[in-house]
């Protein structure tokens, strides 16, 4: 199992970008014995805080370090490769779409993104638009990489939509 140490930045799960403050050994129950935590401070959120057991592989596995500037652009250049279908009733995308986010992996949640975007560029030249609840998919699936390639790329979050949205215009010409 990897080994994380003080004052580095990692992604914790769909929480986002976090510090390991420190290591520290504690209990949470009277009677219980000491265990080893890493203790995460969410960024931007000083007030969040995860205290995550060293000695569960399950917690611990969801815990990685923010993906590289070419991994990044490795990711979007390949996220044609991923399969990503549309689905035509509603409810089994939403459910399918949903979980992809909820499992969190980069790769999925880039194909997941295309796939929207591609679909609401064709919308688009129809005259249409995505419903609500794909858009609301569409922008929630954006935000949940945003942190990260933030970051990663140095850029704000409020520029990683355009930065996405602009890589695959270019990948399309």
């Amino acid at each position: 199992m990897k080994r994380f140490n003080e004052g580095e930045s990692v992604v914790y799960d769909t929480y986002g970008i976090c510090t390991v403050e420190r290591i520290e050994k504690k209990s949470f129950a009277s009677g219980m014995p000491l265990q080893e935590y890493y203790v995460l401070s969410v960024m931007g959120s000083p007030n969040s805080t995860y205290y995550v057991p060293l000695n569960s592989e399950k917690l611990c596995s969801k815990i990685r370090y923010p993906l590289s500037v070419q991994e990044i652009h490795t990711l979007l250049e390949h996220s044609a490769e991923i399969p990503c279908e549309w689905i035509e009733n509603r409810q089994m995308r939403t459910d399918t779409f949903r979980e992809i986010m909820q499992k969190g992996v980069s790769a999925e949640l880039v194909a997941l993104i295309r796939c929207m975007y591609e679909k609401k560029c064709l919308n688009q030249n129809c005259g249409k638009k995505l419903s609500a609840t794909d858009e609301t998919l569409f922008n929630s699936a954006q935000k949940l990489l945003a942190q990260e390639f933030a970051f990663s790329l140095g850029i704000e979050e409020n520029q990683v939509n355009d930065y996405i949205v602009n890589f695959f215009d270019g990948i399309k010409r």
